[in-house]
């Protein structure tokens, strides 16, 4: 992935390294809203963690996915 910072450099980073850069800023955030609410005397709700949770695929249901999405992005 080619991309050009703000001061006008051009940097190449491959794809994975962007998405997992992707994740970790968005963790970075959800902290910093949670230490706000604590502040407040807030408690945080659930982040969406079981959102990432491995779950069961029936065989139909891998033959779907697999069709839709390719095995390699």
């Amino acid at each position: 992935m080619a991309y050009t910072n703000s001061t006008g450099a051009r940097f190449e980073t491959p794809l994975r390294d962007r998405c997992r850069h992707v994740v970790n800023h968005g963790t970075h955030h959800r902290a910093q809203i949670a230490l706000v609410l604590r502040e407040a005397d807030v408690a945080p709700s659930a982040h969406g963690r079981h959102l990432f949770r491995p779950r069961r695929v029936t065989s139909l249901q891998a033959d779907v996915s697999s069709q839709r999405f390719p095995a390699a992005l």
